[in-house]
């Protein structure tokens, strides 16, 4: 038999034929100039493959998947296990943005100037087509001039297509970014929110994408938290360091990490690129990385090997998920309701209707402000987020004008029969009554609102509305009574969800705010905190020990609710 003297480079991306192979290839007529031709034609890819990734680079199936995720959104998140190809995507993509067209103008951000040319620069450079790498100054366009250990010339490079690319760092002055319309940003690692919506909107002009890459090592930043918060689960993997007999997040199989989640905010979505895809350059990594793993805490292999973030800053609510969000279809039709409001001062009330069924299970069924008024709350640099657009009390509504809302919301502005039964409505017991500024002695929310309004013409515009004080209630995040609001919330994760395992407390899919609030709610912020108000309505509903109780033992409502 015919022997071929050559040794073929170690390639992860292209295997060598095994011994088998070569042997079956060899024993056929013509086999050692079919193999010797097949060998050299690798060779030949892998030189390629070296030289010039941009074009004859192999690619993970996740890839292609990020790739379609920015067709369908604009705005995306990677997050990674340690050496998961993040940045090796994300080079790629911008490098290809930069040749789809001319004069294209897409920005890089990474911490600063050292973390940007020790990590980000030698990556993008990589990624430049071959014969652009070392085109120095050419006309009055290009400008392509790179050492290993300054970057880029002034940290910048302009391809002969007119293409501009600039590497900025999260230090900069958010009114240094104004004016410039962008066709692209890619942000590593730690980029504060803030900046992140200032980007935003600077793309939008030329329907420019906006990537961010992450690797969650240290747990959870403030903008992971923008993208997660609300996301819903779109596709999970196989996850095989992780225990396979558990379903470790909600929506996953045993044994499954999250690989595609959409996010609340249309448009944005989320991918997640396992360690175990990266090919390895040079191989032997990611066989390194798992027994580094071995014996590690189950964090740090969600995190390290799947890129699944630990919170930095606990949550307060932490068994909330998607086994408490129902579809607004699926809540019982019958009943008892009750109203818990918690009232704003100068800024919107916050409300919540919640139905309890006749296995004691309690549902939020309606919400406001709800989506259509605004979110009450959106992420920012503060840890219970920064007030959204539901807060602001742009209607300048009055006692009169909340009655006619609740009432219209139940379905009986006049206050008859007709609509929901009520059987109970609660208020903040120190807003409720307390006295209001510039109203007679002893006037309080509560007084007022069990008051009769009438018109000029003696026309009913606010009917008698009964509400009781409820039980005053600690905030902090370590009370005794967030603990019963999360007593509401617990089951066991990981079991299946049955009668005897279950939550007691659950949210309907459209109340947004409530959902958010209870994604994000940690008590840091204290009585500022712009998530706090929706907590407080359920904290209020959860003390005072909602029931159920039958039609025949249910009291009639009266004055538009009282029991």
């Amino acid at each position: 038999m015919p022997t071929l003297d050559f040794t073929p480079t170690p390639w992860p991306t292209l295997p060598i034929p095994t011994e088998a192979e070569r042997r079956a290839i060899l024993s056929r007529p013509g086999g050692l100039e079919e193999l010797t031709e097949a060998l050299v034609q690798r060779e030949q890819m892998i030189k390629l493959e070296k030289a010039d990734p941009l074009r004859y680079g192999w690619e993970p199936e996740c890839w292609q998947d990020a790739r379609r995720l920015l067709r369908e959104g604009d705005d995306l998140l990677i997050l990674g296990g340690g050496r998961s190809s993040k940045s090796e995507f994300a080079a790629k993509y911008v490098n290809e943005a930069l040749e789809s067209g001319p004069n294209k103008n897409i920005w890089c951000f990474q911490a600063n100037d050292r973390a940007s040319i020790e990590r980000q620069q030698p990556v993008m450079f990589r990624y430049l087509p071959r014969e652009q790498r070392h085109l120095g100054k050419r006309g009055t366009t290009t400008y392509i001039k790179y050492t290993l250990h300054n970057g880029f010339s002034e940290g910048v490079f302009v391809k002969p297509n007119g293409s501009y690319c600039r590497f900025m760092n999260y230090a900069m002055e958010l009114t240094s970014l104004e004016g410039m319309e962008l066709d692209g940003c890619w942000a590593d690692e730690l980029i504060g929110v803030d900046m992140l919506d200032t980007l935003r909107f600077r793309r939008t002009s030329r329907g420019g994408f906006m990537l961010v890459t992450f690797t969650p090592l240290e747990g959870y930043s403030v903008t992971v938290k923008q993208y997660l918060e609300g996301a819903r689960l779109v596709e999970s993997r196989p996850a095989p360091l992780v225990d396979q007999s558990k379903r470790h997040l909600p929506g996953c199989p045993a044994g499954h990490m999250p690989y595609i989640m959409q996010c609340a905010k249309p448009g944005r979505n989320i991918i997640f690129f396992f360690s175990e895809w990266n090919p390895d350059y040079p191989p032997g990594n990611y066989e390194n990385q798992c027994k580094q793993l071995v014996g590690a805490r189950e964090a740090d292999i969600k995190c390290r090997a799947y890129g699944w973030p630990e919170k930095m800053i606990a949550n307060a609510f932490p068994k909330f998920g998607d086994a408490h969000i129902v579809p607004q279809e699926e809540i019982p039709i019958e009943g008892t309701n009750y109203l818990v409001v918690d009232p704003g001062g100068a800024k919107n009330w916050f409300m919540v209707w919640l139905r309890v069924d006749s296995l004691g299970r309690i549902y939020v069924y309606r919400e406001w402000p709800d989506m259509s008024v605004g979110p009450w709350a959106e992420a920012s640099e503060k840890a219970d987020g920064r007030a959204g657009k539901g807060q602001r009390n742009e209607a300048g509504r009055g006692i009169v004008a909340y009655k006619q809302l609740i009432l219209e919301l139940e379905g009986s502005w006049t206050g008859e029969d007709e609509g929901e039964k009520i059987l109970l409505r609660l208020i903040d017991p120190r807003a409720g009554s307390a006295r209001v500024p510039g109203a007679e002695d002893g006037t309080s929310i509560i007084e007022m609102m069990a008051e009769e309004h009438v018109d000029r013409d003696g026309k009913v515009t606010g009917p008698p509305m009964a509400f009781v004080q409820a039980p005053a209630c600690r905030m902090a995040a370590d009370s005794a009574d967030t603990a019963l609001l999360n007593d509401l919330l617990d089951y066991d994760a990981e079991q299946a969800l049955t009668m005897l395992n279950c939550p007691r407390l659950y949210v309907g899919a459209d109340c947004l705010n409530t959902i958010y609030a209870l994604r994000t709610w940690t008590g840091i912020d204290g009585e500022k905190g712009a998530t706090k108000d929706p907590v407080d309505c359920l904290k209020y509903a959860a003390k005072h020990g909602l029931q159920y109780y039958s039609p025949s033992e249910m009291w009639e409502v009266t004055g538009g609710g009282a029991y």
